[in-house]
């Protein structure tokens, strides 16, 4: 799957570029996916695997000389010394 054009909007709006979402199965039967960026401001590697119980995310976020954008990502994730940040998510389905 391709996303082109992804932004966000609120308080303060950015165009963030394009992404590509690959989707797959494990063996086991969980859903896993590998997120990427196709350029633009906002560089991002992540994998998710979802089973039927729980899902687990991670993705580390990179602004492309955008200052706005690197700013916000230092409020939504772990800040990282080489200026990246982790994002992640965890749970159980019920």
């Amino acid at each position: 799957l391709v996303w082109h054009g992804v932004a966000v909007a609120g308080a303060r709006q950015a165009t963030l570029g394009d992404l590509e979402l690959n989707l797959g199965t494990d063996p086991d039967g969980s859903i896993i996916g590998v997120l990427n960026d196709l350029g633009g401001p906002l560089q991002i590697n992540g994998t998710f695997k979802a089973t039927k119980t729980a899902y687990d995310a991670a993705a580390q976020l990179t602004a492309r000389g955008d200052a706005a954008i690197a700013a916000a990502l230092r409020k939504v994730g772990t800040p990282q010394p080489d200026g990246s940040t982790i994002v992640q998510a965890k749970g159980e389905f019920k």
